[in-house]
């Protein structure tokens, strides 16, 4: 979750969706994973989120957010980095999760950049795992 320095909950480092009823959603357009992701938690926490913002861009969602427009859920990855002042906290219920897939021919030697970007999935979103009967490895 990022939220804007000066907001009430700025200071915290976890929060529960259910903290986050009644206020402003800036999110992902309409389609987007994220956006239903978001949709899903809200439901699930009891509330409908009220998006007022949208864009499809998460930097332009960080500035958004630290124009102090409202509130968002991006993945840690996207929430880090340099330009908008923000806080930042874990959203601890309900745990968000995405699955990302990378795929490719085994029988093909992967190139230096193909294996370099193998080595950041695993260091970036954790374990690499070899799902039984597929040719392909999924990130968690």
């Amino acid at each position: 979750v990022i939220l804007p320095t000066e907001h009430p909950l700025g200071s915290r480092r976890r929060l529960r969706m259910a903290e986050l009823a009644g206020e402003r959603f800036i999110s992902f357009r309409t389609g987007a994973r994220l956006r239903e992701l978001l949709i899903g938690a809200g439901r699930q926490a009891g509330f409908d989120p009220v998006i007022t913002l949208e864009s499809n861009e998460s930097q332009r969602i960080r500035r958004l957010v630290g124009r102090g427009l409202g509130v968002a859920i991006l993945p840690r990855s996207d929430a880090v980095g340099p330009g908008a002042e923000i806080a930042m906290a874990r959203l601890t219920e309900p745990a968000l999760t995405r699955d990302i897939t990378l795929a490719w021919r085994e029988e093909r030697r992967h190139s230096p950049a193909a294996a370099e970007l193998l080595e950041l999935a695993r260091v970036t979103f954790g374990r690499l795992e070899r799902p039984k009967r597929a040719r392909h490895l999924t990130v968690s």
